[in-house]
């Protein structure tokens, strides 16, 4: 960036930012494939109370989608059409995606059946040319991991299912999202990671063929999702450089710009240092929102006159789509990196559970840790999520 913003500026800037068995994969193999016939062959979707959405559509497993939750005859037919089909992988289609799957080892199994479903949802995607092209959703009310799935799945003339495709989930390792590129096609993303080890991370593009079939479209151009995940889910990084009076690392004015009365609370305002010994300062908020985070990078850059640093600031907040209840951080760690440094953050919270007080409506709890980690890139400055 070629010029510097004011402490006021910055100020606005974060408080914007903080508002805001399975089968053989199919990849390239002609393989023998029967779809799965549902116990309802009057195509009980066709008649949902369902919402019709229209591609292109980037990150849906971050956006929220109007529609009517199914009541419990339309969640049986949705348990009808799947039977005890798994909710897919993308490794049933591209046998890419096996080393992904292996590090968190996570929903390969995932059944309708036997998913938690406080809410479920269901839209046609484009036209209502057979096959029909689906997204589900199910909300599960856990609080973090878990909370929500994004399954595409494709139909016949007679409602039964073809193909089906868990695409957007948050997993205790891995995250997974989708953008809807055409009315038959999309692009899924995965990154991985857990408490001290980056995973390997994931993006290809699928297409439905005149069957139904979900297939694999090598060498497609997956960068816009790539580009985009980090800023799903209530996420939002950014870097800017910035003038705050004071020395490097003077806790009082950085205080007054990051966390101002009317913004996010200060948990930790830190000296530390990158993979290469550049130093930086960690600031760590808590926002309004149970379980909401803001993370602060700041790199100086220069030292000017009257005692005034520049910073190079990177920020990325964080609003967990489904609240917990009663967060608190618990730990910070800071570890450096040959290309920046990682970050964790440990959350403690109170997830709800069966039972609770009916005089008092208090409900019943139990208690639960969450990791939320981070990486901070040196030289992009990038400030992005690694794992929930």
């Amino acid at each position: 960036m070629s010029h510097a913003t004011s402490a006021s500026a910055i100020l606005a800037f974060i408080l914007a930012l903080v508002a805001c068995g399975r089968e053989t994969p199919r990849d390239g193999v002609d393989l023998p494939f029967t779809p799965v016939v549902g116990v309802m062959p009057d195509d009980c979707l066709s008649r949902l109370p369902v919402g019709t959405l229209e591609a292109p559509l980037d990150a849906i497993h971050a956006r929220d989608f109007a529609a009517v939750p199914l009541d419990g005859a339309g969640q049986a037919c949705v348990a009808a059409v799947f039977g005890d089909r798994t909710l897919g992988t993308p490794g049933e289609v591209d046998a890419g995606h096996a080393v992904v799957q292996a590090f968190h080892g996570e929903d390969a199994d995932l059944r309708y059946a036997t998913v938690p479903r406080r809410e479920v949802r269901l839209w046609q995607l484009g036209d209502d040319h057979v096959p029909r092209w689906w997204l589900l959703r199910i909300d599960t009310g856990l609080a973090m991991e878990g909370a929500r799935y994004d399954v595409v799945l494709s139909t016949d003339a007679e409602g039964r299912l073809v193909d089906r495709m868990l695409v957007g989930a948050d997993g205790v390792r891995y995250r997974r999202d989708a953008d809807l590129r055409g009315a038959r096609e999309l692009v899924i993303r995965e990154d991985t990671g857990r408490e001290g080890e980056d995973g390997p991370d994931y993006a290809a593009a699928f297409e439905v063929d005149v069957d139904g079939r979900l297939r694999h479209v090598a060498d497609a151009d997956t960068s816009p999702l790539v580009a985009q995940l980090a800023e799903d889910a209530g996420e939002l990084d950014a870097a800017a450089v910035v003038e705050v009076a004071g020395s490097f690392g003077e806790v009082a004015p950085l205080r007054e710009m990051l966390f101002p009365a009317d913004g996010p609370l200060e948990d930790a305002i830190e000296h530390r240092a990158l993979g290469d010994g550049t130093p930086a300062v960690f600031a760590l908020g808590q926002t309004d929102a149970v379980g909401g985070l803001v993370l602060h990078v700041l790199v100086p850059v220069g030292q000017g006159e009257a005692g005034v640093t520049t910073y190079v600031a990177s920020s990325l907040a964080i609003d967990e789509a489904t609240p917990p209840l009663n967060a608190e951080v618990v730990a910070r760690e800071w570890q450096a990196t040959p290309d920046g440094a990682a970050i964790r953050v440990r959350l403690r919270y109170d997830e709800e559970v069966p039972g609770g007080d009916p005089a008092t409506g208090e409900p019943a709890t139990t208690p639960r840790e969450h990791v939320v980690a981070a990486r901070y890139d040196a030289g992009s400055h990038a400030l992005r999520i690694a794992s929930r």
